[in-house]
């Protein structure tokens, strides 16, 4: 009797994709390919590469959502035009576009304040919302200028007096007559609390929906700090170079090589060094910080070899 062979999925890890028979050409030669978990890509959008940007503003993922490629891991990113306003209401420019192998922040500065005394209440199952904004500044808090519809994708609306917070599907444009945003909810994320009928409520962007290069002069809340010392978070590394608005793959786990900052020339290259950590401008440095001010730097890491680096953002 011929003996059959059965081709089956194996677990990851035993699977050498570039010796399945379905890699081997109709010349008999094998093909390698790796394993490609491409993420929610958005109905009718084309396939976007890890080494490519979008040439408009139109996503082609959902925004925040996971890819894996081979032992690596990346997040689909908007590179934002948004920098918020400042203390005094006035709106803050963003400058430059993220670079590749430097990380890129999350611009803090661009949330959304609200008053509940405005909004009605909401239920425990609630899935929709209309959202009292407010755009001036009140009690040091800032705002963004305006909300685009489908802007607050996959961000989160917290209500900080009743500590309830809720996962945001989708939403309309800000009706700017009365001053609401209408919310489509997806989930209570927490519910400590019924909602408050008074108090201050934010809506916090996903943190890949406000990607910028590292800036001067953006402040968290509008609070004035020192040049080149702003409060900023690396959510992630671009492989590419860009121009913005762009939606963009940038890695947040895996081995890559990240260019070294000022202070950190010897990144790999010093005894007993084997974390590295961001410094303000996105560059690495192999201790928590050079001077006094830079004491709390962002951890991102261990160090692998020189420049070469094992990134530890989000698996």
């Amino acid at each position: 009797m011929r003996k059959q062979i059965l081709y089956a999925p194996r677990v990851r890890g035993d699977l050498d994709l570039g010796l399945e028979p379905s890699r081997i050409d109709t010349l008999g030669n094998k093909q390698w390919a790796e394993m490609n978990f491409p993420g929610g890509r958005l109905p009718g959008r084309p396939y976007q590469d890890i080494l490519a940007f979008t040439p408009d503003a139109i996503p082609n993922y959902r925004i925040g959502t996971r890819r894996v490629v081979g032992d690596r891991v990346f997040h689909y990113c908007f590179a934002s035009d948004e920098g918020g306003i400042d203390a005094a209401g006035v709106p803050v420019a963003v400058t430059g576009n993220p670079n590749p192998q430097i990380g890129c922040f999350y611009n803090a500065n661009v949330h959304y304040h609200g008053d509940t005394a405005n909004q009605v209440d909401i239920a425990i199952n609630a899935t929709e919302l209309d959202w009292a904004y407010v755009r001036t500044v009140d009690g040091g808090h800032v705002g963004n200028i305006g909300i685009a519809a489908h802007e607050l994708k996959e961000a989160m609306l917290v209500g900080y007096t009743g500590r309830i917070a809720y996962l945001i599907a989708d939403n309309d444009a800000l009706d700017t007559v009365a001053g609401t945003v209408h919310l489509y909810l997806k989930r209570a994320f927490y519910r400590a609390n019924a909602w408050p009928a008074s108090g201050n409520t934010y809506i916090y962007p996903n943190k890949y929906a406000q990607c910028i290069h590292p800036q001067i002069g953006i402040a968290h809340d509008g609070l004035p700090l020192a040049p080149q010392r702003g409060y900023s978070v690396v959510v992630a590394v671009p492989l590419i170079a860009m121009t913005r608005p762009c939606y963009f793959w940038g890695q947040t786990w895996g081995p890559i090589p990240i260019i070294n900052g000022l202070w950190g020339i010897n990144v790999g290259d010093q005894f007993n060094q084997r974390e590295f950590h961001f410094d303000w401008n996105g560059t690495i440095v192999y201790r928590q910080g050079a001077e006094a001010l830079d004491a709390h730097m962002q951890r991102g890491g261990i160090i692998l070899s020189s420049q070469f680096m094992d990134l530890q953002l989000a698996p």
